[in-house]
């Protein structure tokens, strides 16, 4: 068994009520500088930030994302730890029983993986591995242009 390397924090998403009020008062009183994207296919509207913040809001209305289930207290959709190795990662997580939910494609190419919180201390995990300029470039996320990630 290879050394893992070390996992870089790439990412907190949290659930907010609000999208547009919450990015109004990020921005406003922090001077955030967030993407913000609609992806339909997972029933979400996004805020993406180069800092490490992702924002999610279920889209009034919509289709209920299918991750839902797996949002730590409601609040946290997804722990994101960008990775050196992928198959290592994924490989050491699926050893110790944590069950992947999705495998996602984003239409910059990067790929996620998924993990259900049940089987890592009730956190969902995402892993990932990039090296881009900024998280939202990295995944091809433009506002205001459609963002259709492949799932699987």
């Amino acid at each position: 068994m290879s050394e893992p390397g070390k996992a870089s924090f790439d990412r907190l998403a949290v659930v907010v009520d609000d999208l547009d009020a919450a990015v109004a008062d990020l921005t406003d009183i922090f001077g955030q500088q967030l993407t913000r994207i609609d992806v339909d296919v997972l029933g979400v509207r996004l805020a993406l930030g180069d800092e490490g913040l992702e924002l999610v809001q279920e889209i009034p209305g919509g289709t209920p994302p299918p991750w839902k289930f797996n949002w730590a207290g409601g609040r946290i959709a997804s722990l994101a730890l960008n990775v050196p190795d992928l198959d290592e990662a994924r490989r050491r997580l699926e050893e110790r029983g944590v069950k992947l939910v999705s495998e996602i494609e984003t239409p910059g190419g990067m790929m996620e993986y998924y993990y259900e919180a049940a089987g890592f201390h009730g956190i969902p995990i995402t892993l990932c591995s990039h090296t881009g300029e900024g998280f939202a470039a990295t995944i091809g996320a433009e506002e205001g242009v459609a963002f259709t990630p492949k799932l699987s």
